[in-house]
């Protein structure tokens, strides 16, 4: 009789064995990895490895460009969620209304999002281009300005974390997250029960007081998780910074997953490199800690 129990006890753990397995192997042995490495003097063009304690966490907080790449992430992450999550509320909010051809307007707002990263930086690298720009050709012909945007900027733009290109590259950040918050939003919205908001137009209601009182508070939940992972993808982004402008122009949008990879794959400084993804773990540790503890709350209060 207590063998069986045993085994039914132990039943459970068998089943999400191999997941805890493959989660180790994917995720904790690159991490430790990862550990390892920081503390090495690890270059192709230095030779063997050799153990150098903590001094590639000291040469990257001693580095002046370390900390300009560290404001810069800190200001995309911020800049990208604050202006991405209520513009992807308010689309879907719009989308979620009745509206002719709202079918074709949902495929349509899905074009940035399926877009692959490479072609979309290439596209907006024409667009916002110091030379050809259709729109600093189409202001130039309305008069609006004299001469073509640098909007990647060509000198040396100083320290401010919001700079032009910065901006810029931001912007079409934002173009291509957008439609991923409106498709989450958008399925929060559809889960409310349309009897409240009959309810709440009997009751004299308007727009405004519905959102207010009803789907705000009811999204709120939602909002608080999406607004989590958002804020860890945005701060480990690297395709468009890396694709449009490499970082520069003078470090301008440059951001840790691209100095990551310069330092790294570029110049061949993986103790370095591998010291800089251990700092971005810790500092993005508290908002994936938040995020877990938020999602646990949620299933609990659920069951």
């Amino acid at each position: 009789m207590t063998t069986n129990r045993r085994r039914r006890n132990l039943f459970p753990y068998l089943l999400v064995l191999p997941l805890i397995v493959s989660v180790a192997f994917v995720n904790l042995y690159p991490l430790l990895s990862a550990l390892r490495m920081s503390t090495l003097d690890y270059s192709l063009l230095v030779g063997n490895p050799e153990f150098i304690g903590l001094e590639n966490y000291r040469q990257a907080l001693r580095d002046s460009v370390f900390w300009r790449v560290v404001v810069n992430t800190i200001a995309w992450t911020i800049g990208s969620v604050v202006i991405g999550v209520p513009l992807g509320l308010a689309i879907a909010l719009l989308m979620n209304g009745r509206i002719r051809g709202r079918g074709a307007f949902r495929a349509l707002a899905l074009v940035p999002w399926v877009t692959p990263p490479v072609v979309a930086a290439f596209m907006w690298s024409f667009l916002v281009s110091d030379t050809f720009s259709p729109i600093s050709a189409t202001l130039k012909n309305l008069g609006w300005i004299s001469h073509n945007i640098a909007f990647l900027g060509g000198v040396d733009i100083g320290p401010r974390p919001f700079t032009l290109p910065m901006m810029t590259v931001m912007a079409v950040n934002v173009w291509v997250s957008v439609p991923f918050l409106m498709v989450v939003f958008l399925a929060g919205l559809q889960s409310i029960p349309e009897d409240l908001y009959e309810a709440a137009r009997i009751d004299g209601a308007g727009v405004w007081q519905s959102f207010r009182n009803i789907t705000f508070p009811l999204l709120l939940p939602l909002v608080e998780i999406t607004v989590l992972l958002d804020t860890i993808a945005q701060f480990s982004r690297f395709n468009l910074n890396y694709l449009m402008t490499n970082g520069g122009p003078f470090n301008a949008t440059n951001i840790l997953a691209v100095y990551l990879y310069q330092n790294a794959f570029q110049l061949f400084r993986f103790g370095f490199g591998a010291a800089i993804g251990v700092i971005m773990f810790l500092m993005m540790l508290p908002a994936a800690t938040i995020y877990v503890m938020a999602a646990r709350r949620r299933v609990f209060a659920e069951l």
